[in-house]
């Protein structure tokens, strides 16, 4: 894990927006640095920042252990040892950022911010907000703020305790160490470097091997008290332990035997059920031949009856065909005697066209006849006459 740049906002005593890039110089080359300053510069206030976007916990909370309520604005209060008490006095929200390169090599950015209401300075404080991003792919994490830190731990290869005993120490506790001596000096440090958990082990297997010596006195002890077996008495026990064995075996066998004859029984029994299945089969399936059988014999006769009526009005069907014959060729010859009336009509017609045609023509004939005799005085023949005779011309045709 390696830390790549830390960003900060109105957190204790630093006003406003500091950045601290590792990457760029003078910084970048440099192996080891300082951070120095005046009282109240903000030198904690940074690595609390630290703390606080990995972890959602500042060192300089680390003793407070009682529950002690601190006025905020207005009638509103907060627990001494929250971590929202890190936000400077007055100011309407601030945030604390990392960028840092995890176990798996990737750079990701964690970032804490707390607001009060309506980010106004005289607003309530709001529940702190925790976001996780992988630089390298621009995934957001998502999840609870419990979630997101368990995650980060498996990021940052470290729990806040490990990690404030091996990356970050502590102003508090580096004062102590100095000042300690002795016994208290090693206590320290086995609570800086975490090798505290060996003296635990130390006492719980000094406190096991106590306890099974005493286990082992004990049963020494229960040892001298017992008194030996008689060795008549012991080679009794034995052969009836021979006895007690031959019985058991004679057992075992006779259930064997007893198992097996109860295996052959059962098959048996399972073969005559199938028998007996079989042969229920075998009348059921004899009576349904009996009973096919008379359908049959009923089918047959019925054929015969229905042969012998076939056979009776085969002269009739004779007839019929016969007939049918006939009417085919009576309806063809009628079919034949309507298409001959039809054209024979369409003769006419066009033929009484025809007549119609010449007795207009005769019309205008003897109209023009009776004028020029007029003219000439002859002898006129009457335009009546002439009209008589055209009509019982068409009535002759009509009729026809």
């Amino acid at each position: 894990m390696k830390i790549i740049a830390i960003r900060l906002k109105n957190l204790t005593s630093i006003e406003g927006s500091v950045e601290i890039d590792f990457t760029e110089e003078p910084l970048r080359s440099a192996g080891i640095f300082a951070i120095s300053g005046p009282t109240g510069a903000g030198k904690s206030t940074l690595l609390d920042a630290l703390c606080l976007a990995l972890y959602d916990k500042a060192p300089r909370f680390a003793n407070s252990v009682e529950s002690i309520p601190l006025s905020d604005v207005g009638d509103n209060q907060i627990n001494q040892s929250d971590v929202r008490n890190l936000l400077r006095r007055g100011t309407g929200e601030g945030y604390a950022e990392v960028d840092f390169q995890g176990v798996d090599g990737h750079r990701y950015r964690s970032r804490w911010s707390v607001r009060r209401t309506r980010s106004k300075s005289n607003g309530s404080l709001q529940p702190q907000v925790l976001e996780v991003k992988d630089l390298d792919t621009d995934q957001e994490y998502q999840g609870t703020k419990k979630e997101l830190l368990a995650q980060l731990v498996e990021l940052v290869g470290l729990t806040y305790e490990q990690f404030t005993r091996t990356v970050l120490l502590a102003q508090n506790d580096f004062a102590t160490f100095l000042k300690s001596r002795g016994t208290a000096k090693a206590e320290l440090l086995e609570k800086l470097t975490g090798t505290s958990i060996y003296s635990r082990i130390s006492q719980e297997v000094f406190a096991k091997n106590k306890a099974a010596q005493e286990e082992v006195a004990l049963i020494h002890s229960r040892m001298s008290v017992i008194e030996l077996m008689p060795e008549d008495e012991l080679l009794a026990l034995q052969k009836e332990k021979e006895q007690l064995t031959d019985r058991r075996d004679a057992g075992i066998n006779l259930l064997r035997d007893l198992n097996t004859q109860l295996n052959i029984v059962r098959s048996l029994k399972t073969q005559e059920e199938l028998w007996k299945k079989k042969e229920e089969e075998e009348q059921s399936g004899q009576e349904k031949i009996v009973a096919l059988q008379r359908s049959l014999q009923l089918q047959e006769e019925g054929l015969i009856h229905f042969k012998t009526q076939w056979e009776a009005i085969q002269p009739d069907l004779k007839k019929a065909r016969q007939l049918d014959i006939q009417i085919q060729s009576q309806q063809t010859g009628y079919a034949q005697s309507q298409k001959i009336l039809q054209d024979a009509r369409l003769r006419v017609t066009e033929y009484g066209k025809v007549v119609q045609s010449a007795t207009s023509q005769l019309q205008m004939s003897y109209h023009s006849m009776n004028l020029l005799l007029n003219h000439a005085k002859g002898e006129t023949l009457e335009l009546e006459q002439v009209e008589r005779f055209s009509k019982r011309k068409k009535i002759y045709w009509r009729t026809v």
